[in-house]
């Protein structure tokens, strides 16, 4: 992927899959399997291509770096946070936040990102507060004072956008 293709902080992108990370992840696997992640921020300027003293980090020769190994031309990623499918979710549509290790930088290589941009619908997190309005004047339960009620965060693609960055995965 090109330098100016790579996308910008804050887009989702769909990451091709070499290997499993773990054996919960084999229930999902099919045709065109792909990992989700959101990317960072790697200057403060809107881009996920990492830098060194201003100018993008880029490989003359193949070269290990950060873990992950690159080719001449490769550009280095940085990802804000991988998403993970639940193991509920037999289609495996439905994603949560994976929490990475403390002081841990999460990279991947250009030339693994397939599909950038695409939505995710954002589910659960914080309850509203008790007396907003929702539809036709039904109210949300009260929740007693000092009582933090949350539910799991998850993110789900929409069906077509899972399909097409499946059939990008399968034929690259």
């Amino acid at each position: 992927m090109k330098a100016g293709r790579a996308g910008s902080a804050g887009k989702f992108a769909a990451v091709q899959v070499r290997e499993l990370w773990s054996d919960e992840e084999r229930v999902h696997l099919r045709p065109g399997h792909f990992w989700v992640c959101e990317l960072g921020d790697a200057g403060g300027k809107g881009s996920p291509i990492m830098h060194r003293d201003g100018s993008p980090i880029t490989f003359e020769k193949r070269t290990q770096f950060e873990g992950s190994r690159f080719e001449k031309g490769d550009f280095a990623i940085l990802i804000r946070r991988y998403l993970n499918r639940t193991a509920d979710d037999a289609q495996g549509l439905t994603f949560v936040p994976w929490q990475e290790s403390a002081g841990e930088t999460l990279i991947v290589n250009s030339s693994e990102l397939r599909y950038v941009g695409f939505n995710m619908t954002r589910r659960g997190g914080p309850l509203q507060p008790a007396g907003k309005r929702a539809m036709r004047g039904a109210r949300l339960l009260a929740v007693p004072a000092g009582t933090s009620v949350t539910q799991p965060v998850k993110y789900v693609p929409g069906l077509k956008d899972d399909e097409r960055i499946r059939a990008v995965c399968e034929t690259t």
